[in-house]
């Protein structure tokens, strides 16, 4: 889940002191992950997607050729700008695929059901599981001395992403949600 990513990468300074939890995962979800599919066949993830078939593979087929002759599928010319904003993408996409080869993934060590709390150091954090929502289980990651919420991908400005998203049980997790005590998401 994205949550779980972007909050185990937020705390990652504070948990690579404590090397027994490098993830954590909402027990009812271990078994999944929406980005990537099930938890076991993570690692297949950066392999599946440097294969020549990849859909980053099959963009780059298709973007380098129109960069280099510098005409689109139809063959007209590309304007300076196209050209440029065109490599800039081409660009990107060549950075990621350096990127996605180094990517190593950490199957959770810890799971939890609900909630979860964590000591680090001086400061407590508390992970909890909304349910569904954006994804099949939303987690926060609570810092109660600070009243701060790290929120995920739940609560997103201006437009969530709500293609694989659970709209009804959203609005009530949205709605406990603006029950709590916070100063800041």
């Amino acid at each position: 889940m994205k949550a779980r990513a972007t909050i185990a990468r937020l705390l990652s300074g504070a948990l690579s002191r404590r090397p027994r939890i490098q993830r954590h995962a909402h027990s009812k979800s271990a078994h999944t992950s929406s980005c990537t599919g099930p938890l076991s066949r993570q690692d297949r993830y950066p392999k599946a997607a440097l294969r020549p078939a990849s859909t980053q593979r099959k963009t780059l087929a298709v973007l380098e050729p129109i960069l280099a002759t510098g005409k689109d599928t139809s063959g007209r010319m590309l304007t300076a700008d196209e050209k440029r904003r065109l490599g800039a993408i081409v660009t990107q996409l060549r950075f990621e695929l350096v990127d996605i080869a180094k990517v190593v993934v950490a199957l959770p060590t810890l799971l939890f059901d609900d909630e979860l709390e964590l000591s680090l150091g001086k400061r407590k954090v508390i992970l909890h599981n909304w349910g569904r929502a954006n994804s099949p289980s939303n987690v926060t990651a609570y810092v109660p001395d600070e009243q701060v919420f790290f929120t995920g991908d739940f609560m997103v400005y201006p437009v969530p992403f709500t293609g694989a998203a659970y709209p009804i049980p959203w609005i009530e997790v949205l709605r406990r949600f603006e029950q709590l005590p916070r100063r800041r998401f």
